[in-house]
């Protein structure tokens, strides 16, 4: 055991507050999980990058600060488009082959402006030269789809029904538009009467295409080659031995052209000289920055990058690179409460507050506690999740995709006992306190393996309490007597997504349910009520339910709420006297009283995981940080952020900021 070097959350009455009320105030950090799309604009020298997380952040290329975050969505932005004049761009949220949704957004208000679904995959997103038009186009018959930019009111296309365009450019006085087929076809059509003014085949499914700043060429990946298409007679006039391309950029001059493969070892940067004619390989200098590189712009002469892990580079012609930002957030993989501590997982260390967890609670009043005394290393060196046994220890549990593996450690010495069990597979689910009436200090442990396979642990005796096989299991519960509910997928040969089981006996009986799968469950033992999160529709047009059921057989059921597309990472939690609350939908966090849902107060992350402590609820966000709300008025206390180095923040939705002294370099003011 051993303190922290910096202590973590130092009593924040003592820390110093940076800047009165009503400031603006950003965490400099990347995003939170794979950058999906980078653009550069230039003419304000700033770098646009788009993320899984849901996010758009806006970077100033020279301070390399952030200085607008634009949260876009539970769903990953997969593209962005910038408006060539306005301080506007689009952007395309949802999940691949799936149903995906636009938005337009003013970046420097961080405003939405207008919001469109669509029932289908949308294949390209772009604006006209001026900026007077913004065009998308979906995987149908039908597939060029006009919009106002500033309304989003659908504008007539006289261009309609010859099949699905994948790419499309407009010409620089927006009269005309040049569309690319997968099935081959350059079109040039007049955009006022429908008109196709000239049609010419070309090379079929090409992909990653960019189009040179001269307009006459296209330059694609095709047939594992690099090709050079001739925009007039769509003839291949260069071409070269590149598989695996992801994707390209074309220089400002247009005679250099950088290009983004995949191989068996990661992905790596190449280099070409453009002629018109030929395309000669350049040097270009591999480097381990390169290795999980996914996507690329050209701004400013040089070539902007991201990778699976949040982070943006710039790239010198020469090979050299500079990082622009990276994810600074301390990566949360457990949380729990227990009285007035709390406990935090990462894949590196066990942290542990011993103090309250931020005690005051009224408005205006500075936040204090929390401070981080102690720091433990992790076992397994891999994400973890964190249980309070009891005051004194911690049931740790190894939760990424290798075999599940649980140890134990003592909060007062340090020492670590793991635990003997054996897992084929990695763990979904490690519960303490498995049936109502029974305390985590009761040494009862409900597990759910990855391979369905249940088990019910006895830390005590160190035996296995009862077993149970069931593939597709995601979430098993302790209801009344020795009766277990289950929820897991359905298929035809599993039957329903919701059953009960008699441990004693073993014995099965399916609750009826429609649902595709159940993934998280609570059990309101003073009403002898079962909530439960279920996904429900087709592959292209799902729904996440919140299901109530109640009567003697749970037969009974109520929908509580609903929300589009699949939100598998949002939970349950129950307070002492039945209220439910759920992360559903990601926007907020929800409260059902018995009769009514009730919002609280809009969190600017995307609360996920939710606990009760107190008179507090917690959120571990998507993002990695933590949001606080006071329980009684359902607003937010503030928001913390942990960083990598033990250095912190907490900001207040008042304008105040606290924050460790090493935690100041994190943290930007844009004007």
């Amino acid at each position: 055991m051993k303190p922290l070097a910096s202590s973590l959350l130092l009593t924040l009455l003592l820390a110093s507050c940076l800047q009165a009320q009503h400031q603006r105030v950003l965490v400099n950090t990347s995003h939170a999980g794979q950058v999906l799309d980078v653009a550069y604009d230039a003419d304000r020298n700033l770098i646009f990058s788009a993320g899984e997380d849901g996010t758009v952040r806006v970077w100033e290329a020279a301070s390399k600060k952030l200085v607008h975050l634009l949260r876009v969505s539970r769903r990953p932005v997969q593209r962005i488009a910038l408006h060539p004049q306005a301080k506007q761009l689009a952007v395309l949220e949802g999940e691949k082959l799936r149903s995906q949704s636009i938005s337009v957004w003013d970046w420097e208000q961080e405003r939405m402006l207008f919001s469109l679904d669509f029932g289908e995959q949308v294949l390209s997103l772009t604006y006209s030269a001026q900026g007077s038009y913004l065009l998308a186009s979906r995987e149908r018959f039908d597939s060029l789809y006009l919009l106002e930019p500033g309304s989003g009111r659908r504008l007539p296309l006289p261009i309609a029904g010859f099949g699905i365009v994948s790419f499309a450019v407009f010409s620089r006085n927006e009269r005309n538009l040049m569309t690319y087929q997968p099935s081959g076809s350059i079109a040039y059509w007049d955009l006022e009467t429908g008109r196709n003014l000239r049609q010419v085949r070309t090379v079929s499914n090409l992909s990653a295409i960019r189009i040179t700043p001269n307009n006459r060429f296209m330059l694609a990946a095709g047939n594992d080659n690099l090709l050079a298409v001739d925009l007039l007679s769509g003839e291949v006039t260069a071409q070269a031995d590149l598989p695996g391309i992801v994707c390209l950029v074309v220089s400002d001059q247009g005679n250099e052209v950088f290009a983004l493969a995949e191989s068996g070892g990661g992905s790596q940067l190449s280099s070409w000289y453009f002629s018109g004619k030929l395309l000669l390989s350049a040097p270009f200098p591999a480097s381990a920055e390169q290795r999980h590189l996914v996507c690329l712009a050209y701004g400013n002469g040089e070539i902007l990058a991201a990778d699976k892990r949040g982070s943006l580079y710039s790239f010198q012609a020469t090979g050299e690179s500079e990082l622009i930002a990276q994810n600074v957030l301390l990566q949360v993989t457990g949380l729990a409460f227990s009285g007035n501590s709390a406990a935090v997982g990462s894949a590196g260390n066990v942290l542990y507050f011993p103090a309250d967890f931020f005690a005051k609670t009224q408005a205006g009043e500075s936040p204090e506690g929390v401070s981080a005394q102690r720091q433990f290393p992790n076992p397994f060196q891999a994400a973890v999740g964190v249980e309070f046994l009891d005051a004194r220890r911690l049931l740790l549990w190894r939760r990424d995709e290798q075999p599940g593996a649980m140890a134990l450690l003592d909060l007062e010495s340090g020492a670590v006992e793991s635990l003997p069990f054996q897992f084929e597979s990695s763990l979904l689910q490690a519960s303490p306190g498995a049936f109502p009436g029974t305390s985590p200090g009761a040494g009862q442990v409900l597990t759910v393996e990855k391979s369905g396979q249940c088990k019910l642990l006895d830390l005590k005796s160190l035996e296995i309490r009862f077993q149970y096989l069931s593939p597709g299991m995601n979430k098993l519960i302790a209801t009344q007597g020795d009766f277990l509910i289950g929820g897991r997928s359905s298929t035809p040969s599993f039957g329903s997504p919701l059953l009960q089981i008699d441990r004693g006996s073993g014995e099965t009986v399916m609750i009826s349910d429609s649902s595709l799968y159940v993934y998280d469950l609570a059990w309101d033992e003073r009403a002898g009520r079962l909530f439960c999160l279920e996904v429900e529709g087709s592959q292209n047009d799902s729904f996440t339910l919140l299901k109530m059921r109640f009567g003697r057989d749970l037969s009974g059921q109520q929908i509580l709420y609903r929300s589009r597309g699949e939100d598998l990472s949002a939970c349950l939690a129950l307070d002492p006297a039945g209220g439910l609350y759920t992360s559903l939908g990601a926007d907020t966090v929800r409260l059902w009283n018995g009769g009514s849902l009730l919002e609280f107060e809009k969190s600017p992350h995307s609360p996920r995981r939710i606990f009760i402590a107190g008179e507090k609820l917690f959120s571990l966000n998507r993002d990695s940080s933590l949001t606080v709300w006071d329980l009684a008025s359902r607003g937010i206390l503030m928001d913390v952020y942990l960083f990598k180095d033990s250095a912190w923040a907490a900001l207040t939705p008042a304008g105040e900021v606290f924050v460790s002294s090493s935690g100041r370099s994190y943290l930007s003011f844009p004007d």
